[in-house]
């Protein structure tokens, strides 16, 4: 996560550290989309796949 110069988008009157102007972009659409509660909600039940070939 980059420090100086840092990116953050407020969610729900709390201040978010952003990775990159992507990932601000997305929260952004997301937000502007009234998503917020349909992504957080899929965020967390999402499992990684592990390719061990």
């Amino acid at each position: 996560m980059r420090v100086k110069n840092a990116l953050s988008l407020c969610v729900r009157d709390v201040s978010q550290p952003m990775c990159c102007h992507g990932c601000l972009a997305i929260l952004q659409t997301i937000i502007q989309n009234d998503l917020l509660d349909e992504y957080l909600a899929n965020k967390s039940t999402v499992n990684p796949v592990v390719n061990n070939d």
